[in-house]
Order: C-alpha cells, then structure tokens, then sequence
C-alpha cells in the first residue's frame, strides 16, 4: 500500500513536471532577446545595448529641447529625421519588449513599458503635422505645443528603466507615507489660520479677497515671495512674519521624516534590490500562482513543512 501511494505521487510530481516544462518552453532567440532587453548584466552585449540606449536616450533630449528655442541651430528637414529616426528606435524596442516577454498580461502592467510607449507615440503627432519643422511658438497649433513640450519629459523618463535605486526613493516615501497624512494636515491648518489673519489685518485695497490672502499665504509659507503681492500694514507684516518663521520651523519636520525613511531604506539597500529582482524574475517567469505552487511541488518534501527549498537549491 506504501509503495502504491509512493508512486502514486511520485507519478504526480513528474507530471507536475512536465507541465510546469511546457509552461516555461521558449524559443532560445526570445530568452536571449528578453535577457538583453532586461538584465544588463546577463552579457557584454546587454551591456552594450543599455548603454547605447542611455547614450541616444540623453541625446534625443538634448536635440529636443534645443528645437524648441525661437531660433534653434538646426531646424531643417534632417533634425526632423533625426527626431522620426529616435520614435521609430523607441518603438522598435517596445515591440521587442512585448514580443520576448513571458508574461504578456503584465507586460501593460508595468509602468516602464507604459512610459517607453508613450515615448514611441510622438511620431503620430509628427504625421499629423506632415513631418513639419516649425520655428517660433506663434506658429505652433495645439499638436506642436505638445510635441514640443511632452516629448523631452517623456525621453528623461525613460532613464527611470535603467536607474536600480529608483525603487529606494518609491519605499521610502511608501514608509514616511504613514506619517505623512497628519503632517499635511497641520500643514494646512496653519496656512489657513494665517491666511484668515492676513484676510482681518490687511485692508481690502490690498487684499481684495481671501483667495489673495491665501495666495500671499502660500508664497510666504514656501519662501518664495513673488512680489505681486505683499503686506501694506504693521500689523500685516508682523502676521506674515511670524507666519514665514512657524512654517520654516514646521517644514523641517516632515522633511527629516522623510529624510530619515530613505537613510534606513538606503542601509537596507542589498537587501531590497535582492528582493525587487528576485520578485521581478519570478513575475516574468511564473504566469500564474497555480503555475508557482505547481513550481514548488517539484521539489521534495521535507517532513511537515510539504513542498520547500533551502538557500542552495534556490540559488
């Protein structure tokens, strides 16, 4: 009866094999596509790629916000070449991306992937415009301005892909978010009580309405102090004065909140880079949580604990 049931699962786990085998068969020209796409250190010629993109990435920025001047230096029909040239990069990437990816579903959930798509789009815009090279905003019509404002921003994005310690920044503002509600609540309480004082104490020549008050509030809370509008009286004065004060000693608390998050977050930095890449590797490797738990009943049991691995075999 032992020996029946042992084969039994014995039998089980080698058909639990063979379809978490079929699962994962891919063509090798696609995993050495998706290898070079997403781990620059997989092989020099990944690392290459990576670097050739940084390098037209930071380029086509330099280009793009150089055509937007009054007069740029190169506004003839190659810099718009140049442009269609660097759109059809970006999308040729993309659909490499999307081809070579094992996980297709999450491939649109990732918001890298959003961004180089958005990236690629612009060359619509440009067939809209018949490929126009336009000088001068006055000529520029709703499509133009957005060419010309949209597509530096959304190049510089695509640096994020390839900056690692992105993820840092995203955890510790995900830790400091937790005492970060109450603070901007204070935060504007305060603003809004000395909004209300400067309302009472200054005449209404000056302020002719509270959403001028709050404005000054709001100028005078972050430092910047326009001059389009300022206190006229004593009284006035003193109020924004000791507003400036009590909001400056007040910033310097969220601000080491934060400050504080990213230095335990950078201590800590192996350790959460280890385990965005490894959840990111298990995400693009493992479609479903069936297709993981089939994963994990291949290796053996080891007494009450069922299906597990030790730190060797994982490696």
């Amino acid at each position: 009866m032992g020996s029946r049931v042992a084969m039994n699962i014995t039998d089980h786990r080698e058909r639990l094999r063979e379809e978490f085998v079929k699962s994962r068969e891919r063509t090798f020209l696609l995993e050495k596509m998706w290898k070079v796409m997403e781990d620059p250190q997989s092989s020099s010629f990944a690392s290459a790629w990576e670097r050739c993109m940084c390098f037209l990435i930071g380029v086509s920025i330099v280009t793009a916000l150089m055509m937007t001047a009054n007069k740029p230096f190169w506004n003839d029909i190659s810099a718009c070449m140049f442009e269609v040239a660097v759109e059809i990069v970006f999308a040729v990437e993309i659909f490499t991306r999307l081809v070579a990816c094992p996980n297709r579903m999450r491939f649109f959930r990732n918001p890298y992937n959003i961004v180089d798509i958005l990236s690629a789009l612009p060359i619509g815009l440009r067939v809209i415009e018949n490929f126009r090279v336009i000088t001068g905003r006055e000529a520029c019509d709703i499509w133009c301005s957005m060419l010309r404002s949209l597509v530096p921003v959304l190049r510089l994005l695509k640096f994020l892909r390839h900056f690692q310690q992105f993820h840092l920044l995203l955890k510790a503002f995900a830790v400091a978010l937790e005492a970060l509600p109450i603070m901007i609540f204070i935060y504007v309480l305060i603003m809004m009580g000395f909004t209300s004082a400067i309302y009472i104490v200054e005449p209404a020549d000056n302020v002719e309405s509270f959403m001028k008050a709050l404005w000054l509030a709001i100028v005078s809370m972050t430092t910047v102090g326009y001059g389009d509008i300022s206190p006229s009286t004593d009284a006035g004065r003193i109020v924004v004065s000791v507003f400036v004060f009590a909001s400056s000693m007040y910033m310097a608390i969220p601000l080491g909140i934060i400050g504080n998050a990213f230095n335990d977050v950078w201590k800590d930095r192996d350790h959460i880079l280890l385990m965005q890449k490894t959840r990111t590797l298990l995400i693009q490797a493992v479609a479903s949580s069936h297709a993981m738990l089939v994963a994990l009943l291949i290796f053996p049991s080891h007494g009450a604990c069922g299906p597990c691995i030790d730190l060797k075999e994982f490696l």
